[in-house]
């Protein structure tokens, strides 16, 4: 979750059935997909829902400012707006008319049930969000995987004798760098969630703690146990400076 958040109100319609409103959530992380940070949502006061509103497409004639959805189409100028629901959306929201009619209002009008509502909504969206990763950890991380590689390279020489054993220092790290890169968590923020599988979180999860672990025996059964030692500490420090981003990951 973001170390500060808050909410900004970019428009505000109300009805005596019905309010209307953007919502932008300040605060997330760089890179944050649009789709994340703006939310348009529409609040039925008789059935205490609030539903949001898939933005498809926006433009802007003649000082009317156009909004298109999945549900429907907004249309609205400086004192007024209406909303052209799709039949089954329509239904959802509470009436029989496929157009809802609005007024502009400020969003410091808005009841506090509603307020309510859309804290609860941003809070729902937050909670599945990626936490940040401080740029110091995430260059312990490179440095922990960039040795990782060193020492199962090291690990393969000593296996084999001749032209094998040069295979080998290419093949082991290259097969742990494949696992590294293919098993992926969509929006992972230690590395962008790219990858050609999608896994579980603790699936992710367990091919670094595999990827870490064999590179720490290949120190020890390479006479290099102190290194290892060193090396098992930091990876272990880097996982506690990680907690927010592993509690995320056993959630996914």
């Amino acid at each position: 979750m973001p170390d500060s958040l808050d909410l900004s109100f970019l428009y505000h319609f109300a009805s005596p059935t019905h309010t209307l409103a953007e919502v932008r959530i300040n605060g997330l992380p760089e890179g944050t997909s649009p789709g994340t940070v703006y939310h348009w949502l529409l609040y039925h006061y008789g059935a205490d829902r609030l539903e949001r509103l898939r933005f498809k497409s926006m433009g802007s004639e003649g000082g009317t400012e156009q909004r298109c959805f999945e549900q429907g189409e907004l249309e609205f100028d400086a004192s007024t707006a209406r909303l052209k629901l799709e039949a089954s959306d329509a239904a959802a929201a509470g009436g029989a008319s496929h157009e809802l009619s609005f007024d502009v209002a400020d969003a410091s009008t808005m009841a506090d049930q509603l307020v309510s509502q859309i804290q609860l909504y941003v809070a729902n969206v937050v909670s599945g969000l990626p936490p940040r990763m401080h740029p110091a950890n995430l260059a312990l991380r490179l440095g922990l995987e960039l040795a990782a590689l060193t020492s199962l390279g090291v690990w393969g020489l000593d296996q084999a004798d001749g032209a094998a054993r040069y295979g080998l220092l290419v093949g082991v790290p290259a097969a742990a760098a494949g696992a590294w890169g293919t098993f992926t968590v969509p929006n992972d923020p230690s590395r962008g969630g790219k990858g050609a599988v999608t896994v579980p979180g603790w699936a992710r999860l367990g091919v670094e703690l595999g990827v870490f672990g064999f590179a720490t025996w290949a120190m020890v059964d390479t006479g290099r146990g102190d290194l290892a030692v060193g090396y098992a500490a930091t990876v272990g420090l880097h996982h506690v400076l990680s907690f927010r981003r592993i509690r995320w990951l056993l959630r996914r």
